[in-house]
């Protein structure tokens, strides 16, 4: 069987292993990877040492910060030719994931996160502990859902948002991309693109 290797070291990548890894018995688990001077090591039982690319190993982004995700992509593509086809779906064994789901790839389903009807998921999404994405939700790419957070029936996500914990995004509500959406936060009204919301006021965010 082929060796599955966690991108990251930091406090998601041991949520990603505690939650999903060590639950799942078939998967032989090859260690975290960290990058170092544009290098790739993996840390596991042995200690740490240069990384060994295999054609047939897989890969999960175990991290939630956006701008570490995209190195470790760029650097899996560039020096070892890594396609989408290294990089699955994972989902912990007490998510639920409708049969009537599109996915896509890379995406992260914590303990407990729900994905219902019709939902169509992009790729290298986090949802973490208790998420739930209702009916006919679409989320884009690379977006990062805190604990508790949901999404209900037809609203939808674009890219590069982060949702903080308990956010809710009320039935048939629009979310553009690159937003920050505060905890506890109820959203009832469309986002456009970089905008920051908190204590129910959105304010646009500096372009950087």
């Amino acid at each position: 069987m082929s060796k599955l290797y966690i991108l990251g070291n930091g406090g998601y990548a041991q949520e990603i292993f505690e939650q999903i890894i060590l639950r799942n018995t078939k998967t032989i688990f090859g260690g975290f990877i960290i990058l170092k001077d544009d290098k790739a090591f993996v840390i596991n039982d042995e200690g740490i040492e240069p990384f060994t690319y295999e054609s047939t190993a897989s890969f999960i982004l175990g991290t939630g910060n956006n701008k570490w995700r995209s190195i470790f992509l760029l650097h899996f593509f560039k020096y070892y030719k890594a396609d989408i086809n290294h990089f699955p779906n994972v989902s912990a064994t007490n998510s639920y994931i409708s049969l009537t789901a599109q996915l896509g790839i890379g995406n992260v389903f914590n303990c407990n996160s729900v994905v219902t009807a019709n939902a169509k998921i992009g790729n290298f999404n986090c949802f973490n502990l208790f998420t739930s994405v209702a009916h006919d939700v679409v989320v884009g790419d690379y977006n990062n859902m805190s604990p508790y957070a949901t999404l209900l029936g037809h609203s939808s996500l674009g890219n590069y948002n982060f949702l903080a914990s308990k956010v809710c995004i009320t039935p048939k509500v629009s979310i553009g991309s690159y937003n920050t959406i505060s905890a506890g936060e109820c959203v009832f009204d469309d986002m456009t693109d970089r905008e920051f919301f908190q204590s129910g006021i959105i304010t646009k965010k500096p372009v950087k």
